[in-house]
């Protein structure tokens, strides 16, 4: 179905939100959420968000532009991956993508980032692996501050190694 900004279709065609708010001036909200689970049903809600899914208010972010200042991933500006609640990498743009299934860093900010967690070790250029008897208390900060940090909840697999970011080139 795809959800992203009209300057990333490949058919150069706009996405669901996009077209139904086009087509729709007076949606109330013009967005959409997804709510991702390991433990109940993922779910995504259109013009909205599920209330009963949500404690309290949602706290809304505003899209970052790309250099050139078009959108195209749905990105966040001065932004930080945390371990422990401190700092572990540069400030930096994330993508925040619901279909991809690693977190994907420049090689020296992902060796930056696993040098802050306790026994991670290089498992070859592309990939790292930490204890899963020990995962990191990881977690994102997006602007603000980082007042709000972002939890990021640990996977491991039955192996005593997880997989971690692919770097790609800078």
């Amino acid at each position: 179905m795809g959800l992203s900004f009209p300057s990333l279709s490949s058919a150069g065609s706009s996405s669901l939100m996009f077209t139904l708010a086009a087509q729709n001036p007076s949606l109330k909200f013009p967005y959409f959420s997804i709510r991702l689970s390991y433990t109940a049903r993922s779910e995504i809600t259109f013009g909205g968000w599920n209330r009963a899914r949500v404690a309290g208010t949602p706290r809304w972010y505003n899209a970052s532009p790309g250099p050139n200042g078009i959108r195209t991933y749905w990105q966040m500006a001065l932004s930080v991956p945390m371990v422990g609640g401190k700092i572990a990498a540069p400030l930096a743009t994330h993508i925040l993508d619901s279909g991809t299934t690693l977190i994907i860093a420049p090689p020296a900010a992902a060796a930056t980032f696993w040098s802050n967690v306790a026994g991670a070790e290089s498992y070859s250029d592309e990939f790292w692996t930490y204890p899963c008897n020990s995962p990191p208390d990881l977690s994102f900060g997006f602007s603000r501050g980082f007042a709000t940090k972002w939890a990021v909840a640990e996977s491991c697999a039955s192996s005593s190694l997880a997989p971690a970011p692919l770097p790609v080139a800078s």
